[in-house]
């Protein structure tokens, strides 16, 4: 009994550096500053939505600071959009995300147009 013990205990520790190693390969995130175009100033509370073939994978808010953090996205081509009230939506398309890299991006949102009085 005490061999199946030395057995299994050499086993169960080739499965743990396994399944190590499988963690290390990390998903990418997309991370950085949204700001306004014309006054250069950070954006808070704006939603930020990455999707990989159009299929949702993540969102984040941005904070008091206009940053925004989008983690464990699996390598693809994505499309980010930015949304904010009172702002045109930015979309932006064909954002390549590799496994363990995170892109750091500043977009800018332009305000709506103000319309009739």
């Amino acid at each position: 009994m005490n061999k199946l013990y030395q057995i299994s205990g050499k086993a169960l520790l080739f499965v743990a550096f396994v399944l190590s190693g499988f963690s290390a390969l990390a998903d990418g995130s997309v991370r950085g500053f949204l700001i306004d175009a014309k006054n250069n100033q950070p954006l808070a509370d704006a939603h930020v939505i990455a999707k990989l073939n159009g299929i949702y994978k993540g969102d984040t808010y941005t904070d008091d600071k206009g940053f925004y953090d989008i983690k464990s996205l699996p390598a693809g081509i994505y499309s980010l959009t930015f949304n904010l009230f009172e702002y045109q939506d930015l979309i932006l398309e064909g954002i390549k995300i590799n496994d363990d890299q995170s892109l750091v991006m500043k977009p800018a949102l332009m305000g709506k147009p103000i319309i009739g009085t």
